[in-house]
Order: C-alpha cells, then sequence, then structure tokens
C-alpha cells in the first residue's frame, strides 16, 4: 500500500519487517512452538509466513494422522472448530482440496441441529462482551425443543424455539404483551 502512494521508503520498511517476521516465524517453526495447534492455521493462508512448504505439510500431515481415522474422518468431536476449518484452509492451499472436503462432510454430517450449520465451540469460557444479551428480539420463550446449542458466528448459546404456528402465535403475542407493558 505504501509503495501504491508511492512512499518507497516506507514500502520497504514494511517489507523488510516482514522478511524478518517471516524468518522468525520458520526459526520458531523448528523448535517446539511447532507443537502449538495455533502454528497449522495460519502458515499458508492467510499469513503466507511459511517458507518450507514441503516440512509444513509433513507436520500438518502428522497431526492429521493423529486425530483422523484410517477413512480420513475427524476421530473425535474437536473443541474448536474453527481450528480444523483453518487447517482446511491449509489443505486447499497445498494443492488437496479432498482434505479440505472430508473435514467439511465431518462437519455438515455433526451439526449441533442439523439443518441450520452450526457447531459447538469450547468448554463453557466464553468470549464476548455479553452484549448479544441485549439484542433486539432476544426473549425468554417458553416452547424450547431440543438442548442448547453454540452458534460459532457469535460464541453464543441458543436453543430451537418450535415451528408450530400455534406456539409462534403465543409465543408473539407473549412477546407483544410485554412489550406493551401488559401481562
Amino acid at each position: 500500500m505504501a509503495e501504491r502512494l508511492e512512499k518507497t521508503a516506507q514500502a520497504n520498511g514494511w517489507r523488510d519487517r516482514a522478511s524478518d517476521l517471516k524468518q522468525a516465524w520458520g526459526k520458531a517453526f523448528d523448535s517446539s512452538e511447532a507443537d502449538n495447534e495455533r502454528t497449522y492455521i495460519c502458515g499458508l493462508y492467510p499469513t503466507w509466513v511459511v517458507s518450507d512448504k514441503v516440512t509444513f505439510q509433513k507436520k500438518l500431515a502428522d497431526r492429521r494422522e493423529m486425530s483422523h481415522d484410517d477413512g480420513d474422518r475427524v476421530k473425535d468431536k474437536p473443541l474448536w472448530t474453527y481450528f480444523n476449518v483453518a487447517e482446511a484452509h491449509q489443505w486447499l492451499a497445498l494443492g488437496q482440496p479432498d482434505k479440505a472436503w472430508n473435514d467439511l462432510r465431518w462437519f455438515w454430517d455433526n451439526q449441533a441441529s442439523p439443518g441450520l450449520f452450526t457447531w459447538w465451540e469450547g468448554s463453557g469460557e466464553e468470549n464476548t462482551f455479553h452484549r448479544w444479551e441485549q439484542a433486539r428480539g432476544r426473549h425468554t420463550l417458553r416452547r424450547i425443543i431440543g438442548p442448547p446449542l453454540r452458534c460459532c458466528c457469535f460464541s453464543s448459546t441458543y436453543s430451537l424455539i418450535s415451528t408450530s404456528p400455534a406456539a409462534n402465535r403465543r409465543s408473539s403475542s407473549a412477546q407483544a404483551s410485554r412489550r406493551s407493558g401488559s401481562t
């Protein structure tokens, strides 16, 4: 961007810093830092910080052997679903879309609420400012079906409401009464 703005000195400075960062990442990748699962979610896409694709692919494949069965399907329900999806991006960047598709199919087959494309996330800790709780339309409903589920987009817990027209009319009437102040 700096180069486009004809700020050549700044552009060269940023390139030098990027090169230093890439070298530091490569050095850390040859250490115990490579054991951190976050290393494998961004090495290629979106950072393009990997210099040695062959070694990166080997270590990514070793990780995959531990988490996938002989049919190349996820063995156990992962704690952080977005890590698996991010690793699927790495397989795409490595020219192996079949591995990415296997993971996506597994997630589609193992939705928290089939058909709503929602998945679990974490083990109870929340990364939220709790502002979603005041979002318009959030109400306590009487007709709940199914277990609470996590929407990975908002890191929040939701439950499915009944799709019965009669239940929805009752719920809408109750909400309107609460808004108007009557009981």
